[in-house]
């Protein structure tokens, strides 16, 4: 195997990981924001979705 290529594969699981813990947090965010009455239902959905989406991703392919 390249090393070029398994530095960046390494750097991706990095980018990731890292990935997913920000969407995590963002995510606990927009609840805590939802339940003060800072935003609706329908803002949290807009702005969760796509982290959710990605952690959604992320579980898929671990499993595979």
């Amino acid at each position: 195997m390249n090393k070029g290529t398994h530095y960046k594969k390494e750097d991706l699981r990095d980018i990731e990981f890292d990935l997913k813990d920000l969407s995590i947090q963002f995510i606990s965010l927009l609840q805590k924001y939802k339940d003060q009455g800072i935003i609706d239902d329908e803002q949290y959905q807009q702005h969760a979705k796509t982290k959710l989406n990605f952690l959604q991703y992320l579980k898929n392919k671990k499993e595979s």
